[in-house]
């Protein structure tokens, strides 16, 4: 025997250890009373092994057996009553077990297995290495509708470093819940198996466990026999097709899955009576009924390592290598476990010699489940023409008796045969076993001695499975509850040494870590972020796995535009900052009725990407916005975060002091609301604007489907009536223009306040912006140049001179910093006095007349509309405290009154322009009845 010497390098690998093998005493016949004190196993060879004065009692019930080896379980049951474990009667299953142990049985002192505490425990399992620590042990042989079962806290989930296993079973770990993930089967065959240590890949990560009894009946099999003609061969196992059956303690009766549409693997989990699983026969033979490719194979094969017994390949033939060769690479690629190479050798006797190569090319020990000499098919061996295959003589039985004794010995000699399973079902000349009787070669078969077939050959480890970083990451946010929720998929967490969730505010800054975790086994997660103010959300998840304990790895981010959005008067007002082309969700107070939103355009931080803007859904307290770029730029990806500035209204008209605003929709004619598409549509204001007032006109496209082609909002011809609307899409673009709402603002230009702190502005630039540099646009109203305090900013193009897709972007502010004296303190004030646009052509058209004048000449102009703050220093002053006949507002250097008639004078008396920039000085405003002193520094 080699078992030992064989297991040895396992061992090494995995910390692990044996109980010293007990040492062996071997005698015919017990006629004396024996006390077995030390760890031995002690062998009864003969058919009567006690005489009337013999008795064995087993002491050391921890290492101490009896092995009967002419006697099988049944028959070793009526000897019995010679024995006892530690003074007390020997009882099956209640103090003692007895098991097929090669061609005879073994008793185990070991009572019947179970969770209780009066229960034998096969398995004692620790939170700390060399067996210390916490242990738990109430695991018995139950499983969970076939499959493994999912450890609790209390068994200690994900805590298990070290364990006991005892002789005569065969414990499954996996590292993820319901025997999913990586496992690992440990057997304890000749003696007890102490794992001091678990591998990496295992310490800490268990979640999964099922125990077995584990039988070596020895090599010698039949297919498909009843026991009776077992017991006429000797033989000790056997397969049927199907769950086959339990055949009772004297013979094991291995399942076989047979095929991908036969038993299911919780059906073949189910099997009690044994530990292996033969699965597909011959799937790579296209001659089988029901052959199969290696991929619809490896589609079931995760539910059959769940089960926890030892599976075997899918059975060969001759023809199908190739497919065999792929199976099992692709099993080790993955990760995977099959413990056990499945061969069918209808061969000639020198090609046996061949089973060595495949058992060191793959590590694993071999089942040869079909066999004979020779291939009918191919008129060999014993099927050649000089043999008779149905009616064979007596020297061709004699020759294949021959021939079948050399190959037996070959077989039972190499350690790398773990079994065999002879096939009686081909021509008379090759059975074993005939019309009931034994056959020369059948004869030569049940006296044969078979040894044990266990040795643990090539030390099979499955191999360690690919690292899968954390994907799919999501956020989504709840504005009522306060919370961003984070989702992700996790596919290799138990084999994360640490994972984090980090979060990063406005894509600046370094990345803060929110929440930690060590080795989990979950697929998929959900976690709660609470957030206190609104931006650019941005998260990502930080792995160290368990191959790369000294590297970070980051998945992918996932952004969402949180809050963002404040409220002033009838005006709900935010900013998105989006570093993807995915819906972002920006929120807003919740409305009666579903409002209207309208998105500024985007900055420039992509400058080489073509990005349009579309609001997808819009609900009562909250809307998606997504960023689509072009299909045809310099690049097509947001890796950087861009600014849209946003308003929302209800649809309706709005006065302002002086200020008239209309939101609304196109409406068709006889329809509540209507869908534009490439085809220039006329929108007419609700209300119309007084004659001679030209409003500003800022649009929104707004549609759920985000296929088709993405598109610009098109506006030009603006009148105090309405104005022309159409989708514009590149000119190379093959994807139709699917037809889309739009939602529009449309204000008069001036400025006035919305609320105590907030104020409105609108104009349109005075110069038009062509080219594809960057452009100033002024905050211009009539002849003033407006100074306004920390703006958010909807602008967009009041013409379109080029008839094709153009691009207006954000490209900065244009700012100046000021000192003003607020309360008696000097107060550094920052105002915005207009914005650079850079515009952005359509780089797929072709340079012909259509765009001989696209630089210069045909610029279009800017609108804008812009909340912005009075305060620090620039809020509205009163005249009279309780009088107030009209307000003056001072913004830095420029003064605005509330009405038209107000006038200003210097000290000196003259008379200055109002909602212009000033010298620094004292400035008389009166309206004839009230009058006050202003300031401007």
């Amino acid at each position: 025997m080699k078992r030992l010497h064989l297991f040895c390098a396992l061992a090494m690998a995995c910390n692990l250890s044996m109980s010293a093998v007990n040492s062996t005493k071997s005698v015919a016949q017990v006629a004396e009373a024996v006390t077995l004190t030390d760890a031995v196993d002690y062998h009864i060879t003969g058919t009567t092994p006690f005489t009337t004065t013999g008795s064995i009692d087993i002491v050391n019930t921890e290492h101490a057996a009896i092995v009967f080896e002419s006697l099988r379980p049944s028959q070793a049951a009526a000897q019995l009553g010679f024995i006892k474990i530690n003074g007390v009667a020997a009882a099956n299953g209640t103090n003692c077990q007895l098991r097929l142990h090669g061609q005879g049985t073994i008793l185990y002192p070991y009572g019947r297995e179970g969770s209780t505490k009066s229960s034998f425990h096969a398995l004692t399992v620790y939170d700390e290495p060399n067996c210390q620590g916490n242990s738990y042990d109430l695991f018995g042989l139950e499983h969970s509708g076939g499959f493994m079962n999912t450890l609790t806290d209390a068994k200690m989930n994900n805590r298990i470093r070290s364990f006991t296993l005892k002789r005569g079973y065969m414990v499954t770990f996996s590292l993820k819940a319901e025997g999913r993930g990586y496992s690992r089967c440990f057997i304890a065959a000749d003696e007890d198996l102490v794992v001091n240590k678990l591998p990496a890949l295992m310490d800490s990560r268990i979640s999964s466990y099922r125990v077995f009894r584990w039988n070596d009946p020895g090599k010698m099999g039949v297919v498909n026999l009843g026991n009776s003609n077992l017991q006429k061969l000797n033989a000790t196992w056997t397969y049927e097709w199907g769950n086959g059956s339990d055949r009772g303690t004297d013979y094991e009766c291995v399942p076989h899955m047979n095929h991908r549409w036969g038993p299911s693997a919780a059906t073949m989990g189910s099997v009690t009576y044994s530990c292996h699983i033969k699965t597909d026969n011959e799937p790579g033979n296209s001659a089988d009924p029901e052959p199969a490719t290696v991929d619809q194979v490896l589609a079931r094969w995760e539910d059959c390592m769940r089960t926890g017994k030892r599976l075997m390949t899918p059975s060969s033939h001759d023809g199908s290598m190739g497919w065999f060769s792929a199976f099992l690479d692709s099993i080790d690629k993955r990760g995977w476990r099959c413990e056990i190479l499945d061969f069918h050798c209808y061969w000639t006797e020198g090609s046996y010699n061949n089973l060595k190569g495949y058992a060191d090319r793959y590590g694993r020990p071999i089942w040869i489940s079909e066999y004979v000499w020779g291939a009918s098919w191919n008129n060999n061996g014993i099927f050649s023409s000089e043999h008779n295959r149905d009616n064979p003589s007596q020297s061709t039985l004699n020759a294949n008796r021959d021939v079948m004794a050399r190959i037996w010995t070959n077989l039972h000699n190499w350690s790398w045969v773990e079994r065999h399973c002879y096939w009686n079902d081909e021509s008379n000349c090759s059975k074993v076993l005939r019309n009931g009787n034994l056959t020369p070669a059948g004869e030569y078969f049940s006296k044969m001695k078979s040894p044990l077939g266990y040795t643990n050959y090539g030390n099979y480890v499955p191999k360690a499975p690919p690292y899968k970083m954390p994907s799919e990451l999501t956020v989504t946010n709840n504005l009522k509850k306060g919370i961003n929720t984070i989702t992700w998929n996790n596919p290799s967490g138990e084999l994360t040494d640490s994972t984090a969730l980090q979060r990063r505010m406005n894509n600046t800054g370094s990345w803060e870590t929110i929440a930690t975790w060590g080795a989990m086994d979950q697929d998929a997660f959900e976690i709660n972020d609470t957030i206190s103010e609104p931006g650019l959300y941005t998260y990502r998840i930080m792995v160290i796995a368990y191959n790369t304990p000294t590297k970070k790895q980051y998945s992918e981010s996932a952004s969402v535009t949180v809050g963002g959005s404040y409220t002033a008067g009838d005006v709900m007002y935010g900013r998105l900052q989006i570093s993807n082309d995915e819906a972002n969700s920006a929120t807003f107070a919740e409305q009666e009725n579903t409002p209207y939103v309208i998105v500024g355009m985007p900055t420039n931080a992509n400058s080489t990407t073509g990005i349009t803007s579309q609001v997808t859904t819009v609900g009562k307290d909250n809307f998606k916005f997504i960023y689509r770029p072009w299909t045809t730029a310099t690049s097509t990806e947001i890796t950087k975060a861009e600014t849209s500035d946003f308003i929302v209204m209800q649809p309706g008209n709005y006065t302002w002091g002086d200020m008239r605003a209309e939101v609304g929709t196109y409406h068709k004619e006889g329809a509540e609301q209507s869908m534009i598409g490439a085809t220039e549509v006329d929108v007419v204001f609700e209300q119309p604007f007084d004659e001679g007032i030209t409003p500003v006109v800022i649009a929104q496209n707004q549609s759920s489907a985000v296929t088709g082609a993405p598109v610009t909002v098109q506006i030009r011809d603006v009148t105090n009536t309405g104005f022309k609307v159409k989708l514009q899409a590149q000119d190379d673009n093959t994807q139709t223009v699917r037809n889309m709402y739009i939602r529009y603002i449309a204000i008069t230009p001036g400025e006035a306040p919305i609320s105590e702190t907030k104020k409105i502005s609108a104009g349109i630039g005075a110069e038009p912006v062509g080219g594809t540099t960057n452009r100033e646009v002024y905050f211009t109203v009539g002849t003033d140049t407006l100074m306004l305090v920390e703006p958010y900013l909807l602008a967009n193009s009041q013409t379109h001179n080029l008839d094709y897709a153009m691009l207006m972007r954000r490209y900065s502010l244009l700012t100046t910093t000021e000192t003003n004296e607020v309360d008696g303190e000097e107060v550094n004030t920052t105002y915005t006095q207009g914005f650079k646009v850079r515009r952005q052509m359509d780089a797929s058209v072709s340079f012909d007349s259509k765009t001989q004048n696209r630089y210069n000449i045909d610029g279009d102009y800017i609108g804008w509309i812009a909340i912005s703050n009075i305060d620090n220093g620039t809020a509205v002053r009163s005249l009279d405290a309780t009088d107030k006949a009209f307000r003056v507002q001072v913004l830095g250097h420029t003064i605005c009154p509330s009405a038209a008639d107000v006038r200003i004078y210097d000290l000196k008396g003259r008379q200055m322009p109002a909602r212009q920039r000033l010298s620094a000085g004292i400035y008389i405003v009166t309206n004839g009845t009230y009058t006050t002193k202003v300031v401007v520094k």
